[in-house]
Order: structure tokens, then C-alpha cells, then sequence
């Protein structure tokens, strides 16, 4: 199958647009309007089943996004293709303040992590998936998920000082809070790219 077969299989079969931003590239977003969140969640996982069967052999990743301004996470789901070879991503949109999903555990068996770490990073729930609560790497965590745009690190160092790490944080943590008074975009009237 070459990548514009790919391209019309899964605009036939979903009636889904299917972007192609960059070579080898393929986007398709699960649209939030006009669908009921369980129908929303069983055209995502045909679609990842569909993948599977049309030769994307490989979960590279589940990655989630924190857009918050909209109240919403992106999650990300990444397949390789080795034959065509093109990664085609599936993007599904979360509400941000009660983020409870579905597992893909039984058509991805990498999900099982991914959305482990998903779960610790954003604090994302995947129903299905009795590994997504266990830690992945932070144990004994005991404040929002760290990948949060509303989680503070400088606050958190604060509170909580690394004991028996060899060398005192907050002079670093100082220097952090330094480098984030510097204006904002919308204090200095920049476009959002610009750097201070």
C-alpha cells in the first residue's frame, strides 16, 4: 500500500480528513463535534485497529498535550508503518477537568505503557488498563501530574527540598525564578514564536 492509498482507505472507511503535513507524515484528528463520547472512543479504536490491518505494525508512542486555554488534552497516538514506511498519527481530544479515557491495551500491547506514563505526566485515566495507576517513574508523587501547564516546579522544589541529593536546589530554583520574570509575549506586544 503506498501512502496515498492510505490516505483514501481511511477517508472512505471514516470519512475522516486525512492531513499529510510533512513527507511520510500522515495527521488524522477524531472530531469532538457532532459525537457522543462513546462514539467518539469506538471510531478511535477502529481506526487504530484499521491501522494495524492495513500494515502500521509499530505503536511508537501515546503522547498528550496540555492546551490549557481550551480546557482540553490532545492525545497522540503514533504508528510506524515499516512498509510503506510512514507514521500516521491519531489525534483524540480530552476534556481537560475530567480526563478519563479508554485503554487500547487489547489492540496495542505497548499502549500498556504509554498510557502508564500518560496517566502519570497529565494525569489522564485509562479505564481498561490496570497498570496506568501503578508509578512509572515517580514514586510517591504527591502533587498534580509534573507535565501539567498549571503545575508550578519552582513552588514545588520549594516544598518539597531533594533530601540527600548532594547539593542544596535552591539557588537553582532562585536562578529559575529569575529567568521567569522576564516579560511575557503579551507584555511585550511579540508574536507568540519570539524569544525574550
Amino acid at each position: 500500500m503506498r501512502v496515498e492509498e492510505v490516505i483514501k482507505a481511511i477517508q472512505d472507511k471514516f470519512g475522516l480528513e486525512v492531513e499529510s503535513p510533512y513527507p511520510r507524515r500522515l495527521r488524522v484528528r477524531i472530531p469532538a463535534e457532532g459525537k457522543s463520547e462513546e462514539e467518539r472512543r469506538q471510531m478511535l479504536r477502529d481506526l487504530l485497529q484499521y491501522a494495524k490491518e492495513i500494515g502500521f505494525q509499530h505503536m511508537s508512542f501515546i503522547t498528550c498535550v496540555d492546551f490549557i486555554k481550551d480546557g482540553r488534552f490532545e492525545l497522540n497516538y503514533g504508528l510506524w508503518s515499516y512498509t510503506i514506511p510512514t507514521m500516521l498519527v491519531v489525534k483524540y481530544d480530552l476534556d481537560r477537568e475530567n480526563p478519563k479515557h479508554i485503554t487500547v491495551v487489547d489492540i496495542w500491547k505497548p499502549a500498556k505503557t504509554w498510557e502508564q506514563e500518560v496517566h502519570e505526566m497529565f494525569g489522564v485515566e485509562f479505564d481498561g488498563n490496570p497498570r496506568s495507576f501503578e508509578p512509572y517513574v515517580l514514586e510517591d508523587w504527591d502533587s498534580i501530574p509534573p507535565l501539567r501547564k498549571d503545575f508550578d516546579p519552582v513552588q514545588y522544589l520549594k516544598e518539597h527540598p531533594m533530601q540527600g541529593a548532594g547539593y542544596d536546589p535552591l539557588p537553582y530554583v532562585n536562578l529559575v525564578e529569575k529567568n521567569l520574570e522576564q516579560p511575557t509575549v503579551e507584555e511585550t506586544g511579540g508574536d507568540e514564536g519570539a524569544d525574550s
